[in-house]
C-alpha cells in the first residue's frame, strides 16, 4: 500500500513540475495572462502537496519483512472439544463426554458412523464409542484409546492397521486385539503403534522396512499387535511413512525403519542406508518434550521452546528458510517459546506461548492460514484468534483448538473437512460448527 502511495505521489509531482515549467516559459515570453497565472499558482500548490506526500511516505527496504496478517476475531459458538485430530481429508474431535465426532471424507468409513457419505460438519457421533480419551489418525484410519485403556479403530484397514486380525475396512470401531492398558497411540500410512503400561511399545501393520523390530518376516504385515524389541522407556511415539520414532524418558529420540529423505535423523547415516532394523539415536536431541511426524518429515520440540525438523524439505516444511532436505535436526528459523507442534503432509505448524499459531511449508490449498496460497520456508502467523492450545495438521488442511475447546480449521475443503458447513476452500480459519 505504501509503495502505491509513493508511486502516485511521484507521478503527481512530475506532472505538476512539467505544468509549472511550461506555464512559466509562456509567461516569460509575454503570453501569460491573469487566468494563466492563477492556473500556475494552483499547479504549484498541487506540486507542493505532492512533495509533502512523497516526503511522508517512507522508503521500503528490499529486505523488508513480510506483512503479518491481522488476527481474525472468530466467534466461539461452534463445537467444544477436548482433543482434535486432522488427517487426510478428515478431522475427528473428542468431546468432554467422551463422544467422538468426525467429518469430511467418508468413503473409507473414517467417519465411524457406519456410513460412507461425506459430511461438511460434525453430525452423528462415532458409533458405540462414548468413552474416548485420546485419538490418532492418518490416511483414512482412526483409532481411539477408551476409558479403561482399550483401543478401538475404524476406517481404512490397509496393512491391517485396525489391529483386529483382518484387512477389511470398517465404518464402525473394531476392538484392537489384546490391548487394555494403552496410554498413547499413533497412526501412519503403514502402521499403528501404542504404548502399553505393561508391555512397552506395541505396533502392527506393515514391516517391509523393519518397523516391527523382532519380526523376521518383512513381506507379510502383522494384523495384530506385537511387542517392538530393543526399545525401552518410551514415552511418546511419532510415525512417518514406513518410519517409527520414539521419545524416551531421557529426552532423547530413537528412530528405525525406512530412511527415505534421511528420516532416521542420524548424521552418520545420511545418504548411506535405505532402512534400519534396529533403533538409531537421532543426532543432537537430548531434551525433547514433544515429537511429531508425518509422511516425509519429523519435528521435535525441545524443553527450551525451540523446534527442530529433519527429512524432506522440498516445500519448505522444515522451516529453516531453505528448500534443502536435512538429514539431521535443523532449527526452525525465527521461532521461539513454542508450546505445541503438529506435522502435516508437507507443512508444519506450532503454537507459541502467546496462543498464536505459526505455520510453514506447502500452501497450495491455504493450509498455512495466512490468507495466501504461497509456500513459505520459514514460519508465518495464522490469521486466527489467540488462546490456541493445540494444533493438528493433515494433508492440505489444518485445525486449531482454543483454550475454551472451540475448534477452527483452514485449507482444503473439497470433502467438507473444515467442518464449517460448506465445501469451499478457506485460506484463513473458519469455525467448526456444533453438531
Amino acid at each position: 500500500m505504501k509503495t502505491q502511495i509513493r508511486m502516485l505521489a511521484t507521478a503527481a509531482l512530475a506532472t505538476a513540475l512539467v505544468l509549472i515549467c511550461c506555464k512559466g516559459d509562456k509567461a516569460d515570453k509575454g503570453t501569460g495572462s491573469k487566468t494563466n497565472k492563477a492556473k500556475g499558482a494552483a499547479t504549484q500548490a498541487t506540486a507542493q502537496k505532492a512533495r509533502k506526500a512523497l516526503e511522508k511516505t517512507p522508503k521500503q527496504p528490499k529486505d523488508a519483512p513480510k506483512p503479518v496478517p491481522k488476527a481474525v476475531q472468530l466467534p466461539d459458538n461452534g463445537i467444544k472439544a477436548v482433543a482434535v485430530r486432522a488427517f487426510s481429508q478428515n478431522a475427528c474431535a473428542i468431546l468432554a463426554s467422551g463422544v467422538v465426532h468426525c467429518w469430511g471424507y467418508g468413503n473409507q468409513g473414517a467417519l465411524g458412523t457406519g456410513k460412507y457419505k461425506n459430511t461438511n460438519k460434525p453430525g452423528k457421533p462415532v458409533k458405540d464409542l462414548g468413552d474416548a480419551k485420546q485419538n490418532a489418525a492418518q490416511e483414512g484410519t482412526v483409532c481411539a484409546i477408551r476409558g479403561a485403556g482399550e483401543v478401538g479403530c475404524w476406517g481404512s484397514n490397509e496393512f491391517g492397521r485396525l489391529g483386529n486380525g483382518k484387512t477389511k475396512d470398517s465404518a464402525v470401531p473394531v476392538a484392537v486385539k489384546g490391548i487394555n492398558d494403552a496410554v498413547q497411540i499413533a497412526v501412519s500410512k503403514a502402521n499403528t503403534c501404542v504404548i502399553s503400561t505393561a508391555r512397552g511399545l506395541l505396533c502392527w501393520g506393515d514391516n517391509s522396512y523393519g518397523q516391527l523390530i523382532g519380526v523376521k518376516n518383512l513381506k507379510k504385515p502383522k494384523l495384530k499387535p506385537v511387542v517392538v524389541k530393543k526399545v525401552t522407556d518410551v514415552v511418546e511415539i511419532a510415525l512417518a511413512e514406513f518410519t517409527v520414532c520414539a521419545r524416551l524418558k531421557t529426552g532423547k529420540v530413537q528412530c528405525w525403519g525406512g530412511h527415505s529423505y534421511n528420516k532416521l535423523g542420524k548424521a552418520e547415516l545420511v545418504d548411506k542406508v535405505q532402512w534400519s532394523h534396529t533403533p538409531v539415536e537421532v543426532t543432537g536431541l537430548t531434551d525433547v518434550k514433544q515429537l511429531a511426524g508425518n509422511t516425509y518429515h519429523f519435528c521435535a520440540l525441545r524443553a527450551t521452546g525451540q523446534v527442530l525438523c529433519w527429512g524432506r524439505n522440498r516445500e519448505g516444511q522444515l522451516g529453516d528458510g531453505t528448500v534443502k532436505d536435512r538429514g539431521v535436526p535443523t532449527p526452525v528459523k525465527g521461532l521461539s517459546n513454542v508450546t505445541s507442534i503438529a506435522v502435516g503432509y508437507q507443512h508444519t505448524c506450532a503454537v507459541v506461548k502467546t496462543g498464536e499459531v505459526w505455520c510453514w511449508g506447502e500452501n497450495d490449498k491455504g493450509q498455512l492460514g495466512d490468507g495466501t496460497r504461497k509456500n513459505q520456508s520459514s514460519p508465518v502467523r495464522v490469521a486466527g484468534p489467540a488462546n490456541v492450545v493445540e494444533v493438528t495438521a493433515a494433508t492440505t488442511m489444518t485445525c486449531g483448538k482454543r483454550k475454551s475447546g472451540g475448534l477452527f480449521c483452514w485449507g482444503d475443503n473439497s470433502a467438507g473437512q473444515l467442518g464449517g458447513g460448506d465445501n469451499k476452500p478457506h485460506t484463513g480459519p473458519v469455525v467448526v460448527v456444533a453438531p
